[in-house]
């Protein structure tokens, strides 16, 4: 099984790239798929946070009676938290089970998925699998519903669907629609459908809705919303809502709450210095457009360096390259000379992770008034054993006195990195770990470069008074605070109660804080019921990092292995562990939800 994981927080920064249609697949091999005649996606966001349940009706063109599986090239930052299909006027609910999802639309033929359906699908669909026989010339509607955590970045807010459905379709779709609305704790100046001209917009202060359709459309163009708040109303939002044992099939009665926490955005505030190190894979297998798009983000990242930062590239193969001995200042002399390296760099040779680590993290020393970031990608396997590469870079941290020192982000690109390792890697050393596609690495890249580009808070800690009421509080451990970017912070509470939250860290060596005073809810809050699918999702992120760092170790992965399953299963929130299943249309499904819903249906 191909294990897909990164963590939650890349929500916030990174644009929310999802496709607004799935696929009808038959043949994945010849590339055979029912004709979509209808897609329909509708959005409900409330502060940053959205669900969208998109929508399509299939028509069996195949000549066939046959089965199907339906594909949606899902976003890694989203969660799939139900799904729902019609055959013969008869809805039916797929059930969520404790098995992995079987990823390989070709099973043992030992033939290629047809190429443009493999691009179109991306690094993480999702793959299920209808038991319903489809006649030639039949119908079926499938509903796909995820939550997901919008890209904000300096208070602009986008929700994205790459839409364009050429690949698999010649023919115009016969209707589409988009209807999105919202409501924010702050103002809302401005809101624009960028892929569209002819869009129904209404903006209210703190709620907005927009809704565009179109009739016998080629889908060539992405859907790209984007929202501006106003930056005069920075601070801390809380909301939550209060789930009374009657509506809960997880937990007694319990609260969920989440706080985005935001720094002041203004040029006044002071952001720390960064010392700078990205490591580059240029092992033969990076050859081709990984290369290309591996230098393209590269240089974006040198061309966004703050004059006061310090930084290096480190380039490896089976043996690791260094542009400079040492970190040097990003003055517009060292841009332009790191910017000719970069366009230099050619891919060859094999993949040495510990030579690569070796020649980085000796160039780093042990300093609280700046951010040590080490940024690593590569599309391989290490040509060392896990255990190797990381005893290596535990001795590498200790031996320069770096520990609790240094952030180290890591990328892997396309279905062949080690995963577990590249987690294990940034789980420890305080940074994330994301994987995406072919032609992904550039928009992941840059936009998580931004987001971490102007820390204001190192080594974040959040306490609140009262001690007793609030738990399970994750991200764990918390991010730091970067200047116009968003901190989400998600946890369960006792009993409702007035609540001071203190967020401390160090700024330039020193310790700092602040605190905020929010209120938790004593009641159900039925717009807020969100809030289950995005703690369970955290949730299963957090305990994915301890299976992951534990390796081999059954006597930790097991148990682990088992909550992850019992969690999902209980939230309605797809993991690594589990997946839809599908029975025949009467056979077990129902008109409506599916799976336990904690209060959210």
């Amino acid at each position: 099984m191909k294990k897909i994981f990164t963590l939650f927080i890349l929500f916030i920064g990174s644009l929310s790239m999802t496709y607004a249609n799935g696929v009808a697949v038959v043949d994945p091999v010849q590339g055979t798929f029912f004709e979509l005649l209808e897609s329909h996606v509708e959005v409900n966001v409330n502060n940053q946070i959205s669900v969208t349940k998109s929508t399509q009706l299939f028509k069996n063109t195949s000549g066939l009676n046959t089965k199907i599986t339906y594909a949606f090239p899902l976003s890694e930052h989203a969660s799939t938290t139900s799904i729902r299909w019609k055959v013969n006027g008869v809805w039916s609910t797929a059930t969520l089970i404790a098995a992995p999802q079987d990823s390989s639309l070709a099973g043992n033929s030992g033939n290629s998925v047809y190429a443009d359906l493999e691009t179109y699908l991306g690094a993480t669909p999702l793959y299920f699998k209808l038991d319903d026989i489809i006649n030639n010339n039949n119908e079926v509607t499938i509903e796909l519903t995820y939550v997901e955590l919008l890209s904000y970045n300096n208070n602009i807010v986008q929700y994205a669907h790459r839409n364009d459905y050429t690949l698999i379709q010649a023919t115009p779709i016969n209707t589409v629609t988009f209807d999105f609305q919202m409501t924010s704790a702050r103002d809302i100046l401005n809101i624009d459908l960028l892929s569209s001209n002819n869009e129904n917009i209404t903006l209210l202060m703190t709620q907005a809705t927009v809704n565009w359709s179109s009739t016998n459309w080629t889908s060539t163009d992405d859907y790209l919303l984007e929202y501006e708040l106003d930056d005069n109303q920075l601070g801390l939002f809380s909301f939550s809502t209060f789930i009374p044992d009657s509506l809960s099939n997880c937990d007694s009665t319990a609260g969920f709450f989440a706080l985005i926490v935001e720094p002041d955005g203004t040029d006044s505030t002071v952001v720390i210095d960064k010392v700078f190190t990205l490591i580059i894979d240029v092992s033969g297998s990076m050859g081709g457009n990984r290369i290309t798009d591996a230098k393209n983000a590269a240089t974006f990242i040198v061309n966004n360096m703050n004059f006061d930062d310090k930084f290096n590239i480190v380039p490896f193969e089976s043996n690791a390259m260094s542009w400079k001995p040492n970190h040097v200042q990003a003055t517009a002399s060292n841009q332009n000379d790191a910017l000719n390296y970069i366009n230099n760099l050619q891919a060859g040779g094999g993949t040495s992770f510990t030579s690569a680590l070796s020649t980085a993290i000796p160039q780093f020393t042990f300093d609280t008034t700046v951010a040590n970031v080490i940024i690593f990608i590569t599309d391989g396997i290490a040509g060392e054993s896990d255990a190797t590469v990381l005893s290596t870079l535990n001795s590498l941290i200790a031996a320069n006195n770096l520990t609790n020192n240094i952030q180290i982000h890591t990328f892997g690109i396309g279905g062949g990195t080690n995963q577990s390792l590249l987690s294990q890697i940034a789980t420890a050393y305080d940074g994330v770990a994301s994987f995406v596609g072919n032609n992904d690495l550039y928009d992941e890249l840059s936009s998580f470069y931004s987001y971490i580009q102007n820390p204001v808070l190192l080594n974040v800690q959040a306490a609140f008074s009262p001690s007793t009421i609030i738990y399970d509080v994750y991200p764990a451990p918390l991010t730091n605070l970067y200047k116009g970017q968003q901190m989400i912070v998600v946890g369960k509470y006792h009993t409702p109660d007035s609540i001071q939250a203190t967020f401390s860290g160090q700024s330039f060596g020193t310790p700092s804080s602040f605190q905020y005073d929010f209120n938790l809810v004593d009641s159900l809050v039925t717009e807020h019921q969100f809030l289950t699918k995005v703690w369970a999702k955290m949730k299963i992120d957090n305990l994915m990092r301890a299976y992951y760092n534990a390796g081999s170790d059954t006597l930790i992965t097991n148990p682990l292995e088992d909550e992850v399953t019992n969690l999902s299963l209980c939230y309605s929130v797809v993991s690594p562990f589990t997946s839809y299943s599908g029975f025949g249309s009467g056979n077990g499904g129902t008109g409506n939800g599916g799976g336990g819903s904690s209060g959210l249906s």
